[in-house]
């Protein structure tokens, strides 16, 4: 087990971004990012251009391939860290261990998926989860290039002409721009009054929410999604809060992003909804650090601390990192 200077969990904005930024200072000490992900790199806000086939595989990086070589970088793909040993400076991973002088996780976001119940044709009776949603075909989240793929190779395959997305924040948005574009019709289905509720004013909403409806697709507010049915392991139709009945053979899962540390024991690294990081995204921790959509930091709008998973954000934290 090679001693590394500089350890990076996390291939994304934030990762690769703290990655090329140490370089600038210093030329030759290690640098390894381990991911789990197969890809070398790619944009996140692009994966809908790919899903709504704007953009093919290859134009859909945010680095050229030859980045890792030019920099010196050791990327280890479809690697899955199962733990961090803080004490004695080591990353445990699914396909070995890597020691480490500074560490930065990176580790983002994974998708929010609501306590809703699943009925299948027999009664029986199940709730929406990570090993329910790959068990049921269409259902599926959209925070990653391979969600993209499945979902795209879904829709292709099935020839959905109907998208049911839960959730009208960014993400749900993006997908619905995507679906438009791909001639399917949708309904939106949000909690709040309105869709971007978090991002937009009213005014603004309201311009959006018409343009939807006036392309023929549906949106249902202060709504969410009571059961889901199923039939032969497949979607069929879900029952809204208010009663509303809904045919459905793809639904996607949009309802925002929690920090992904669930791989630690954070007794010892302080966390609240995200890590908790000072200015220079340092943790409570000497030489550990963290940045992008895993961490909470100081807002500085709001004067709070606050979780704000945006790329933008990300770049820019994996930078001061």
């Amino acid at each position: 087990m090679a001693n590394t200077e500089y350890l990076i969990i996390g291939n994304s904005a934030a990762g690769v971004n703290a990655a090329e930024s140490i370089r600038k200072f210093d030329k030759k000490r290690a640098i390894k990012i381990i991911t789990y992900e197969k890809f070398s790199n790619y944009s996140k806000p692009l994966i809908t251009y790919y899903l709504a086939s704007k953009l093919t595989l290859d134009k859909i990086n945010f680095k050229e391939r030859n980045f890792y070589k030019d920099n010196g970088i050791d990327l280890i793909l479809e690697s899955k860290v199962q733990d961090i040993d803080f004490k004695n400076n080591i990353v445990k991973t699914d396909n070995g261990n890597y020691d480490y002088e500074k560490l930065l996780i990176s580790s983002g976001g994974k998708p929010i998926l609501p306590k809703t119940s699943i009925k299948d044709e027999n009664g029986n009776l199940s709730f929406l989860g990570n090993e329910n949603t790959k068990n049921i075909n269409g259902i599926f989240t959209l925070t990653t290039l391979k969600d993209a793929i499945e979902l795209k190779k879904y829709i292709d395959a099935n020839n959905a002409g109907i998208a049911t997305i839960l959730g009208g924040g960014l993400i749900g948005l993006k997908a619905a721009e995507a679906f438009l574009e791909l001639g399917l019709d949708i309904n939106i289905i949000e909690l709040s009054d309105r869709i971007l509720a978090a991002t937009f004013d009213n005014e603004a909403s309201k311009i959006l929410e018409s343009e939807i409806k006036r392309k023929g697709s549906n949106i249902y507010t202060k709504n969410t999604i009571n059961i889901i049915k199923t039939e032969k392991g497949r979607v069929k139709r879900i029952i809204l809060k208010d009663g509303t009945k809904i045919d459905c053979n793809l639904l996607v899962i949009a309802v925002g992003v929690n920090p992904d540390f669930s791989f630690f024991d954070n007794s010892i690294l302080k966390t609240g909804k995200g890590i908790k990081v000072n200015d220079y995204m340092q943790t409570n921790i000497e030489n550990v650090y963290a940045a992008g959509d895993v961490i909470e930091s100081s807002n500085i709008l709001l004067e709070n601390v606050s979780n704000i998973a945006i790329w933008p954000l990300a770049v820019k934290q994996g930078s001061v990192a």
